[in-house]
């Protein structure tokens, strides 16, 4: 038997196939071409025509097909449902096809399909050099879509991104302090936190850690990452927020300081800090009258002298330690007389020290208090002994 197809209703025809001519039902497969003939001519249409012969008596033996019609495939392939784009970037739009369909046109829905709007463009689906790069559209989402449908046929050679959709979303990237090394901040600075957005994203929020952005518990992803609060809620669009170091207890003094910003609607738009920092208290001497030391007043041994100190950024329960110096600071013996206090409540405030009749008379002594256990945390101030 031979197999003949037409598209042209039936006025030419060409032999696609041969098959058995065996007594009783028969079927046989065939690939539809996209083109056929020379030149090529289009498959696709509605006035196709199959015809089987008796391959040794085709005028006496055949039998013709009623028309019917054959349709192109497309299919997109990128983007996908259940991936997430940055609006403002590109993103590459891809398919593919069966048959010659000439132009395409690609539509963009916010929706989830409701509506379109006009299309984004057209395209020869088979000439145009693949992907086609789209600018994503600054449209916050969770329902974007892209439908491809053939220019000739839309009612029929069409397809659309599945369900759930990809989300389209803004992007927050931290600038400062990310990978710098920054000089040790102290309670009570400002740090200008700064970052770059793309897309849209209406607020931030901004967290940091003490523990090398892995929580107290050290395990990077938990819940207790990023516990302390900057800022919870600020416009976006700023790039910097100013952020003054709390100085009223000790919450964000630690030696592994890092910063996070995130959308505030969307916690999986984030960027953190990969090197971390340090934030440090501080202490500062409160003189006056025969409180002191102010510097450069003299001292009377044998005669109290209360020490006054301010600390901030301090714990409940945290120390300092009170010493002195005879050689303008050069040296810190830390023993004797030359260690005032070994370790005092710091919200104490004051201590009251009669100068020893056996310290060392000198022009040149120093007065020092330090944070027990990090004496980089420390004040020092020159007095005068007679």
């Amino acid at each position: 038997m031979n197999i003949y197809y037409s598209d042209n209703g039936g006025t030419q025809y060409v032999l696609v196939k041969t098959a058995s001519g065996e007594n009783g039902p028969q079927s046989t497969d065939w690939q539809i071409p996209a083109t056929w003939g020379a030149p090529a001519r289009n498959t696709i249409g509605a006035d196709n025509k199959i015809k089987i012969t008796d391959a040794l008596d085709e005028i006496n033996v055949s039998k013709e097909s009623a028309q019917f019609e054959i349709r192109g495939q497309i299919k997109l392939t990128e983007p996908l449902g259940g991936t997430y784009h940055i609006g403002s970037t590109p993103i590459d739009i891809t398919w593919e096809y069966a048959g010659n369909l000439g132009n395409i046109d690609i539509f963009f829905s916010s929706d989830g399909g409701t509506g379109w709007g006009a299309a984004l463009a057209t395209v020869d689906s088979s000439a145009y050099a693949q992907p086609y790069v789209l600018a994503v559209p600054d449209v916050p989402t969770t329902a974007g879509k892209i439908k491809i449908e053939q220019v000739s046929n839309r009612a029929n050679v069409v397809f659309v991104t599945p369900d759930p959709g990809f989300a389209i979303k803004g992007n927050v990237v931290l600038d400062y302090p990310k990978a710098q090394v920054l000089p040790v901040q102290k309670v009570g600075d400002t740090l200008s936190i700064q970052w770059t957005l793309t897309g849209t994203i209406a607020n931030v929020a901004i967290d940091y850690d003490k523990y090398s952005g892995n929580g107290i518990n050290g395990n990077p992803g938990d819940a207790d990452d990023y516990a302390g609060v900057v800022v919870a809620s600020y416009a976006a669009a700023g790039g910097n927020y100013p952020w003054v170091i709390p100085d009223a207890d000790n919450s964000a003094v630690s030696d592994n300081v890092r910063i996070r910003i995130r959308d505030k609607n969307d916690a999986t738009v984030k960027d953190s800090g990969t090197v971390d920092f340090k934030i440090k208290p501080t202490i500062s001497f409160i003189g006056g009258n025969n409180d002191a030391p102010l510097g450069g007043e003299p001292w009377i041994v044998n005669q109290p002298h209360t020490i006054k100190w301010t600390p901030k950024g301090f714990g409940a329960g945290e120390q300092v330690k009170i010493e002195y110096s005879d050689d303008g600071g050069s040296t810190w013996p830390g023993t004797g007389n030359y260690l005032i206090n070994a370790g005092i409540a710091a919200a104490a405030l004051q201590y009251s020290w009669p100068v020893p009749e056996a310290v060392t008379l000198s022009s040149k002594c120093v007065v020092r208090i330090s944070k027990v256990g990090d004496s980089r945390c420390q004040e020092r101030i020159q007095l005068v002994y007679a």
